[in-house]
């Protein structure tokens, strides 16, 4: 849920959409929840280049790409595309730790305030 917001992430109904990212909210921005289990797994660039083109496929203004856990032995770090249309959440939640990602929360949340105000 999506508090600060006041909205929820709603499931993607569109077939060709859904194929493509997992939820959307406000209608344009886009998330796509991964769960990768190391850097090493997924090349950046590749993915960002995915994300781009799945994102334009679909008409979206933002797309979130969000690993859910953080790797083992890793320091994932949030990124942002040059045209700041692509944004990575490397984890949300640190399973060795049982600490919640705030960086990655703020991240979101600057994001969409930024874009509407």
């Amino acid at each position: 849920y999506l508090s600060h917001f006041e909205t929820k992430l709603e499931r993607i109904k569109d077939r060709e959409k859904y194929e493509k990212f997992d939820f959307v909210f406000y209608e344009k921005y886009f998330v796509d929840f991964k769960h990768w289990t190391g850097y090493e797994d997924k090349d950046r660039n590749v993915e960002i280049s995915k994300a781009i083109d799945k994102l334009n496929k679909v008409g979206g203004e933002k797309a979130f790409i969000i690993n859910i856990l953080k790797p083992i032995n890793y320091k994932p770090e949030n990124y942002i595309s040059t045209d700041k249309n692509i944004l990575v959440i490397p984890y949300l939640f640190d399973p060795e730790t049982k600490i919640i990602n705030k960086k990655a929360f703020d991240l979101i949340f600057e994001t969409v305030i930024t874009d509407n105000h």
